[in-house]
C-alpha cells in the first residue's frame, strides 16, 4: 500500500476516534414498569378477563359530575381555568361580564355600610330626650302648660320611631345589597365542589347564551358504578348500603382489582328490565378516569382474583410509604385496592 494511502487512512481513523470520544453516550431509555405477575388461574390474554372474574359489565363514573353554564346571555371577560387543572370549591372558574351589576353593587354596598341615617336619628331622638325632660321640668314647677308638655313628649316619642325607621331602612339596604351580590354571581362560574376541569368550551371574548355549556368539573375522588341487578340477586346478596363488592378494571395491560361498597339501592325496579340499579362506589387516589370498563359482583371472586386485590393492595401501601417518605411529598398517593400504574 503507499505511504499517501497509509497515512489518509491513518489520519480518518484517528479523527474518528477523537469523534467518538467527543460525542455524548446518547441517554438510556428508562425502563418499562415491571408488569404485573399474574398468579395461576387468571387468564393472560386481557380481553377474557372479564369472563373470568365474573359480574355484570359496565362503565366507571365520575362521583360528582357538573356541566355549567351562564343563566343569562353574556360574554366572557374571563377564562381562569383550563382543562385538566384541579379546582376547590368555591374558586372562579369564567367570569362573564358583570361590570354593571358590579357597579351597582359597590354603590349598594356603601348605601348598606353607612350609618349616617341612624345617627342622624339617634341625634335627633336624644334632643327630643332632653327638651322633653325639660319641659317636664318646667311643668312641674308651673312654667309650662299641658299642651306644651304634650307636644314634647309626642316628639320624643316620634324621633324615636325615627331610630327604628332608620334602622329598619338600613336593614333594607343590607338585603337589596345581597340581591345584588346574587345577580353579580349570575356572571360567575364558580366550582361547586373540588374536582378536575375536564373541558371548557369558551374564550375570552366569547359571547354565549344560557343554554352553551361553558365548562365541565368532574370529582374523581371516587368512582361510581351503576350496576342494574335483579330483585333475586339483591335478596341472595343481601344486597344494601354499605354492602360490600369487587370490581376489576381494565387499563392497558393492568389488572385493577378494588373493593368498592354498595352507595345505593334503588327503591324501584326499571319498568322495562325489571331489574333495580345498585351504584357502587370505590376510592381513587390513583386519579384513575371515569369512562374505563368495570366488572361489579358482590360476591366474592376466585381465589385467584382475591391474589390479585391482594397484589394491587400491596402496591397501593408501597406508593403510600413512597410518598410519605419523600422529600418533597410530592408523588400522588394511591387508594387501597388501587393500583396507577398504566404499562402498556
Amino acid at each position: 500500500m503507499p505511504n499517501a494511502t497509509r497515512r489518509s487512512l491513518a489520519a480518518l481513523g484517528g479523527a474518528s476516534l477523537v469523534l467518538s470520544l467527543a460525542t455524548p453516550p446518547a441517554t438510556a431509555r428508562q425502563p418499562e414498569p415491571t408488569p404485573l405477575a399474574l398468579p395461576a388461574g387468571v387468564p393472560s390474554a386481557p380481553e377474557q378477563w372479564g369472563a373470568s372474574f365474573g359480574g355484570d359489565k359496565r362503565f366507571t363514573e365520575p362521583r360528582r359530575d357538573a356541566q355549567m353554564g351562564f343563566t343569562l346571555s353574556t360574554q366572557v371577560l374571563e377564562v381562569l381555568v383550563k382543562a385538566g387543572e384541579r379546582v376547590t370549591e368555591g374558586q372562579l372558574l369564567v367570569r362573564g361580564d358583570d361590570r354593571e351589576e358590579a357597579s351597582r353593587y359597590e354603590q349598594q354596598t356603601h348605601r348598606a355600610e353607612s350609618m349616617l341615617q341612624i345617627e342622624r336619628a339617634r341625634a335627633a331622638a336624644e334632643l327630643a330626650q332632653k327638651e322633653y325632660e325639660q319641659s317636664l321640668e318646667s311643668f312641674r314647677s308651673g312654667g309650662d302648660s299641658q299642651i306644651t308638655l304634650d307636644r314634647s313628649r309626642l316628639a320624643m316619642e316620634t324621633a324615636q320611631i325615627d331610630v327604628r325607621i332608620a334602622e329598619w331602612s338600613q336593614q333594607q339596604e343590607q338585603y337589596l345589597a345581597e340581591l345584588t351580590q346574587a345577580r353579580v354571581d349570575r356572571f360567575h362560574l364558580v366550582a361547586p365542589f373540588d374536582g378536575v376541569i375536564d373541558a371548557v368550551n369558551v374564550d375570552m371574548g366569547d359571547v354565549v347564551r344560557e343554554t352553551d355549556p361553558v365548562v365541565r368539573v368532574v370529582d374523581l375522588s371516587e368512582l361510581w358504578i351503576n350496576v342494574p341487578v335483579l330483585p333475586e340477586t339483591v335478596l341472595r346478596h343481601a344486597i344494601e348500603a354499605d354492602s360490600p363488592a369487587w370490581v376489576l378494571i381494565r387499563r392497558g395491560s393492568r389488572p385493577i382489582v378494588a373493593r368498592g361498597s354498595v352507595v345505593h339501592v334503588s327503591p324501584t325496579t326499571d319498568s322495562m328490565s325489571g331489574k333495580y340499579t345498585v351504584r357502587v362506589s370505590i376510592e381513587n387516589g390513583a386519579g384513575l378516569p371515569s369512562g374505563l370498563e368495570a366488572w361489579v359482583r358482590f360476591s366474592e371472586p376466585s381465589d385467584a382474583w382475591l391474589e390479585v386485590l391482594a397484589m394491587c393492595q400491596a402496591e397501593a401501601s408501597e406508593s403510600v410509604a413512597h410518598h410519605e417518605a419523600s422529600p418533597d411529598g410530592t408523588s400522588p398517593s394511591a387508594p387501597t385496592g388501587l393500583s396507577g400504574d398504566d404499562s402498556e
